[in-house]
């Protein structure tokens, strides 16, 4: 029989695996730290764990993508961090129940898209990537709604594929988001995390600026 676990008990699992890994390797790990634990420049975050080394310290936050996505704690928590030349923030995405794609938002304005891009831009890694990547599903809707085109289907695949049979998106520009998306998809579900989401952020970034561009 196999055992579900709930999304609670998945966060503390991949949490307390993150904890022994660090221990193991010689760090002290403070789990879910009080803000007197915290050096100065995380208190007034909550972080999920901190680790301490002798060279490397490093922040740790377990999260699933309906939680990253758009957040501004998170985003403020790693600027904190990148200001700190001895501490680096490690992102741990939970993988989702299936591969199934998420649906597209039911609607969006430019300054969402702008929003998630910007975060894009300063973002590590990771959350970059998926950042990236909503700011895009953002602008299929809005590029949709300039356009007055009609979405048969909620699925970004779907929708990408109908901007691209208007001549919204060129057949470079086609490959290039489905093989962000299939990265992103890779990050989210754990299977990747060597990525370099620089790369994939300067390729997708102007295709988005001229999804929401166009008349």
């Amino acid at each position: 029989m196999t055992t579900v676990l709930a999304p609670v008990d998945l966060h503390l699992k991949r949490l307390f695996r993150a904890a022994q890994e660090y221990r193991a390797s010689g760090y002290r790990v403070v789990a879910g730290p009080a803000q007197s634990e915290l050096p100065e420049f995380l208190r007034g975050h909550e972080p999920d764990l901190i680790a301490i080394g002798d060279h490397d310290n490093v922040v740790v936050e377990v999260k699933d993508l309906r939680s990253v996505v758009g957040t501004r704690a998170l985003s403020q928590m790693a600027a904190a961090v990148e200001q700190q030349p001895t501490w680096r923030l490690e992102l741990i995405l939970l993988p989702e129940d299936d591969d199934a794609e998420g649906p597209l938002p039911v609607a969006s304005d430019v300054s969402v898209v702008r929003r998630l891009t910007a975060r894009a831009l300063v973002a590590d890694s990771d959350y970059a990537l998926i950042a990236v990547c909503a700011a895009l599903e953002h602008a299929v809707v809005v590029a949709a709604a300039q356009a007055g085109i009609q979405l048969s289907s909620s699925l970004p695949g779907a929708a990408l594929k109908t901007l691209f049979a208007y001549g919204l998106i060129d057949d470079a520009k086609y490959r290039s988001i489905e093989d962000a998306m299939r990265l992103r998809n890779d990050v989210v579900h754990g299977r990747r995390s060597d990525i370099d989401a620089g790369p994939w952020v300067g390729a997708i970034t102007p295709i988005i600026e001229e999804l929401i561009s166009a008349s």
